[in-house]
């Protein structure tokens, strides 16, 4: 078997759980998946990856999520996603502004 992937939804700031099924904060009850699983579950959750849109779901390859994300620090993990998301709304606001502008 090859390199096992959990899946990090930016939506529900969760992990996949098991078979798909449900969202858990903890990285030790997050479902385990193969690389094409895990793809599969990205490229189709909410329609796919939009394009210039951050993805909804991320996959991570297990050893580096216990790296980056252990389940002690949950706390900051929520942070980290809480202002990348601030971010890229902001980002967006931008765009759309500029747009805007280009169009008056």
């Amino acid at each position: 078997m090859g390199e096992i992937y959990v899946v990090w939804s930016n939506e529900h700031s969760a992990w996949w759980g098991p078979d798909r099924r449900g969202y858990n904060t903890h990285l030790t009850h997050a479902g385990r998946y193969t690389r094409d699983e895990a793809l599969w579950i990205c490229t189709r959750a909410r329609g796919g990856r939009e394009f210039h849109s951050n993805p909804t779901e991320v996959p991570v390859p297990l050893r580096d999520a216990e790296q980056f994300w252990p389940d002690a620090d949950l706390e900051a993990q929520h942070r980290f996603f809480a202002e990348q998301r601030k971010i890229e709304a902001r980002r967006e606001e931008r765009e759309m502004a500029e747009w805007e502008a280009s169009h008056d």
